[in-house]
C-alpha cells in the first residue's frame, strides 16, 4: 500500500513540475507579439505576426528572420520557432503565405459548402486560360483543396472546354509528392490535384 501512495504522490510531483515547466518554455517571455497587415507585391492583404524581443527598439534595432510556414499551415505554426528566436534577440516576421490563413486571396474551398461556388471559380480561370492559349498548348491546372475532388476539377475543365469551343485531352492527372503521402483511411490528405491538358 505504501508503495503506491509513493508512486502516487512521485507522479503529482512529475506532472506539476512538467507543467510548471511547459509554462515556463511556451510563453512568450517578455516578447511583444504584434498582428500585422500589410500589401502584397500585387496589392493584396498580407497577413503576419511580428515577434518582437524587449531589447529591440529604434534606438537599438535587433537583427530580423523572415519565418514562412510550409504547404498547409499558417503563420501561427511558426509559434515555438519565432518565441524562441525573439528570446535570443531577433525580431520576427511570421507571414500567411497567398492564400493561407487571413492573407488574401482566401481558399476557393475551405468548406463542402463552398465546393459550388468554387467550381464557378474554377471554371472561370480554366475559361479565361481556355482562350488564351495556342492550338497545341499545355493547360496546366491545379486545386490544394481536399473538397474538391478529381471528378470535380476535371467536370470544371470540361465545362469551361465546352463553353470556350476547345478540345482539351487529359495528359496527365498528378498529385502531391511523395513527401505528402496519401493516406486512405484520412480522405483529406489526397489535396493536391493538377490536371496537365493539351488544348486545340
Amino acid at each position: 500500500m505504501r508503495g503506491r501512495w509513493s508512486l502516487a504522490i512521485a507522479g503529482v510531483i512529475l506532472i506539476a513540475a512538467g507543467g510548471l515547466l511547459a509554462y515556463l518554455t511556451q510563453t512568450a517571455g517578455g516578447i511583444r507579439i504584434e498582428d500585422v497587415r500589410f500589401n502584397g507585391a500585387t496589392g493584396n492583404t498580407m497577413s503576419a505576426l511580428l515577434y518582437i524581443p524587449p531589447n529591440a527598439t529604434a534606438q537599438t534595432p535587433a537583427p530580423g528572420i523572415l519565418a514562412v510556414h510550409g504547404y498547409i499551415n499558417s503563420r501561427e505554426t511558426q509559434d515555438g520557432f519565432a518565441i524562441e528566436f525573439a528570446r535570443r534577440g531577433y525580431v520576427v516576421l511570421a507571414i500567411d503565405q497567398t492564400g493561407h490563413g487571413y492573407s488574401d486571396p482566401p481558399a476557393f474551398a475551405k468548406s463542402k459548402r463552398a465546393v459550388e461556388g468554387a467550381l464557378r471559380g474554377y471554371k472561370e480561370l480554366n475559361l479565361r486560360a481556355l482562350h488564351m492559349i495556342r492550338p497545341g498548348g499545355l493547360l496546366i491546372t491545379c486545386s490544394c483543396s481536399h473538397h474538391v475532388s478529381w471528378a470535380d476539377l476535371e467536370g470544371a475543365v470540361a465545362s469551361a472546354a465546352i463553353d470556350a469551343h476547345r478540345r482539351v485531352t487529359l495528359l496527365e492527372r498528378r498529385g502531391a509528392a511523395q513527401d505528402h503521402p496519401v493516406l486512405l483511411n484520412l480522405p483529406e490528405t489526397e489535396y493536391l490535384k493538377c490536371l496537365i491538358c493539351q488544348v486545340d
